[in-house]
């Protein structure tokens, strides 16, 4: 059953408004009044202390499932419950005495923020926002703090943070493991000479993922405050180059590198932008007691050195377990959105899709 819902909610100052709820096909369901999306609640009070046991097939499921007193599990991630979530589908196993729970592993793309800009094709001169974290963020999960993305001269970028960027093994760059770092992508045609990187950055040229340019550093972002910023730096015959940086706590800069975007001069911004949240690279099984816990706040949006204040509009997926929740403080009037992540906000019998107002 769909409810469309305009009401007032008051778990962390929020007001509910408008937002899509999409499943696999991008189909607006509209808003859901129960937690009725593929995966199980993520947290401790329903599984056994020994869950999760990855994928071992359903006969040894099974077996293992009633050696430990247990009523269900999912064949594909091998999560086993001492007792029955609410509002989940569920297949009884041959035997009829278990339960086989419906589940879903990582990637996982939580939510995304939407925003419409004032105007169609802006004349790029320079993109920022603030970004705050309240408290430090773990790396023990592939993380993806998406910052901006858009379309510039019709080709498509993203940048932001990652808990764990790793250099491109083939080409030698580094020899570092994976950590906390900056990452900035663009898609479209690539050559070597479409991507400058900083000291102490790497770049990579591929088409794994469609063709695109990208440019990567290492910073261990922690709790703080941090500005990050798209400028343009120049042009020549090919088209423009774009830089990525950030602005630390003390005043500093760090600099990831330039991307060339090729095209028509001067470079124009489409009119949307977004930011997602997504965990990223892995097959692993995660309960809410092992994801990174952290409340994040975006503020001070300014395009070209102007503050802007655009319409913003928050996506849920259907497929990915609801551990993001994005709202606006009451009592603030300047415009910012704040993220909570890490932990099944929507797990209580009637949950709400929250939007700030």
């Amino acid at each position: 059953r769909f409810i469309k819902l305009n009401i007032s909610h008051l778990d962390f100052g929020t007001v509910v408004q408008a937002c899509g709820y999409f499943d696999h096909r991008h189909k607006d369901r509209g808003f859901l009044l129960k937690a009725e999306g593929r995966s199980p609640p993520r947290h401790r009070d329903h599984e056994h202390p020994e869950s999760p046991k990855g994928n071992l097939g359903k006969e040894a499921l099974e077996k293992i499932c009633k050696e430990l007193g247990c009523i269900a599990f999912t064949t594909n991630t091998g999560r086993l419950f001492v007792r029955l979530p609410e509002e989940i589908e569920w297949i009884h196993t041959p035997d009829e005495d278990l339960y086989e729970l419906s589940d879903s592993q990582p990637p996982w793309h939580h939510v995304d923020i939407n925003y419409t800009l004032p105007n169609e094709n802006i004349v790029f001169e320079s993109f920022s926002y603030d970004v705050e974290f309240s408290n430090d963020v773990s790396n023990d999960v592939n993380l993806y703090l998406c910052l901006f993305g858009g379309n510039m001269n019709t080709g498509h970028f993203y940048g932001g943070l990652q808990t764990n960027v790793g250099c491109p093994a083939n080409l030698g760059q580094c020899q570092v493991s994976p950590d906390f770092g900056l990452i900035f992508s663009r898609w479209g045609p690539c050559e070597s000479a479409d991507v400058e990187a900083s000291p102490g950055s790497f770049r990579e040229c591929a088409t794994y993922e469609g063709a695109f340019a990208s440019v990567r550093r290492h910073l261990h972002w922690k709790k703080g405050k941090y500005t990050v910023i798209l400028e343009k730096v120049s042009e020549d015959d090919n088209g423009t180059w774009v830089r990525y940086r950030v602005r630390v706590e003390d005043g500093s800069f760090v600099t990831v590198g330039k991307l060339l975007f090729r095209g028509e001069k001067p470079l124009r911004l489409g009119r949307w932008m977004y930011s997602f949240i997504e965990i990223y690279g892995a097959k692993k099984v995660y309960v809410s007691d092992v994801l990174p816990i952290f409340k994040m706040t975006l503020s001070k949006m300014k395009i070209n050195g102007t503050d802007i204040e655009p319409a913003t509009s928050v996506s849920y997926w259907k497929e990915s377990p609801l551990y993001a929740d994005v709202y606006k403080e009451l009592g603030r009037t300047d415009w910012h959105i704040v993220v909570h992540f890490g932990a099944p906000f929507f797990v209580s019998e009637y949950p709400v899709m929250r939007l700030y107002s």
